[in-house]
């Protein structure tokens, strides 16, 4: 039979789209802006000494650990849905990432350019910031830094498959708790020995878990995914007071991530209401939204917007705002490029292929 088109896609009006993930998506995406929106108008204030609110908003941080569960989840559960081979896999994700993100950096370029604070870095470093190595991913793009663990990911979780889903998974599972267990007993400062020893990758595993659960028919009821998810955004919220930055993340806040993602997918059948596909939609341009944001918010804070950041009672005014008009341009940006790109990209690339219906364990 022909690919049925994938389970968790950039367009929710596909069928068979989850869109409780996609709604987590634009939630950790939006989270993110929020606390980079904080920081930006904050940032301006000569001499001011951080205090709690700015300990609140860094919890708006925490969306990265929502989207690195989720990527593993995605990751498994496509994967088994549309028996895609490594190759096929690595393709696709490709394609997902690499081209808008080449866009959106050539206009971070551009607009540091013209409004003042150009970048300065070697030939070697715009390279490693294109290609997203470890180390060099957030020279262009400052979120960049954490699609060098995802790049990381697609790249294993694709040679794994060639033992097939569930051996594979078990394999990468097993390295990637050896490696992050040698990075505690070996000291390192290369970034590359940096990345694969970092506790953020069992997010990943612990996100194609779920997928792998999700795949197999394994679902929550809807009081057991209400717990889930209420305990895990009260692990978030309680960052507001507690030391949450002396404990690894893996556990202030992956955590939190894990427990959110599994309660959300009990609530899917709910989520298929008018409402729900809306909220949707919004996830659909998560990715841009979290790649132009920053860039967003500099241009904003250019014009005279920023005469009215006076004071850390407006700053907080603002922030939403703020993050409103990035998450309305990137929805704009989304249907107007990103997707369009997305269907060229996987019309020159891509070919319509014969697979079975899940892969072999």
């Amino acid at each position: 039979m022909t690919v049925s088109p994938p389970a968790v896609a950039p367009n929710s009006d596909l069928p068979g789209t989850i869109l409780s993930i996609q709604i987590l998506r634009f939630v950790a995406a939006l989270s993110v802006v929020v606390f980079h929106s904080h920081h930006a108008l904050v940032a301006r204030f000569a001499g001011r000494v951080p205090g709690p609110v700015d300990h609140a908003f860094y919890v708006g941080a925490s969306g990265v650990h929502v989207f690195f569960v989720i990527s593993g989840f995605v990751m498994v559960y496509t994967t088994f849905r549309s028996g895609l081979t490594p190759g096929a896999f690595l393709s696709r994700r490709l394609i997902r990432i690499y081209p808008i993100y080449w866009l959106v950096a050539a206009c971070y370029l551009i607009a540091h350019h013209w409004i003042g604070g150009g970048y300065e870095l070697s030939t070697q470093e715009y390279f490693g910031a294109l290609l997203l190595l470890p180390g060099e991913a957030s020279l262009i793009i400052g979120p960049g830094w954490t699609l060098s663990f995802e790049m990381y990911f697609y790249l294993c979780f694709a040679l794994a498959l060639f033992l097939g889903l569930t051996r594979g998974l078990i394999l990468l599972s097993s390295l990637y708790i050896l490696s992050i267990a040698a990075g505690m007993l070996i000291t390192h400062t290369e970034p590359l020995a940096a990345l694969i020893t970092n506790s953020l990758l069992l997010e990943f595993v612990a996100g194609a878990a779920v997928g792998y659960a999700f795949a197999h028919g394994v679902r929550l009821g809807r009081r057991t995914g209400g717990v889930l998810v209420t305990v895990g955004v009260s692990l978030f919220v309680s960052g507001f007071w507690l030391p949450y930055e002396r404990l690894p993340s893996i556990i202030s806040w992956g955590i939190p991530a894990l427990l959110l993602v599994s309660g959300a997918l009990a609530f899917e059948m709910r989520l298929r209401s008018p409402f729900g596909r809306r909220l949707a939609k919004l996830g659909d341009s998560s990715y841009l939204l979290y790649l132009s944001h920053v860039l967003l918010l500099d241009l904003i804070l250019a014009t005279p917007v920023a005469a009215f950041n006076q004071d850390e009672q407006t700053a907080i005014l603002l922030c939403l705002p703020l993050s409103a008009v990035c998450t309305i341009v990137a929805a704009l940006g989304y249907n107007i490029v990103e997707f369009p790109l997305l269907k060229l990209m996987k019309r020159a690339v891509l070919r319509p292929r014969k697979v079975p219906s899940s892969l072999p364990g």
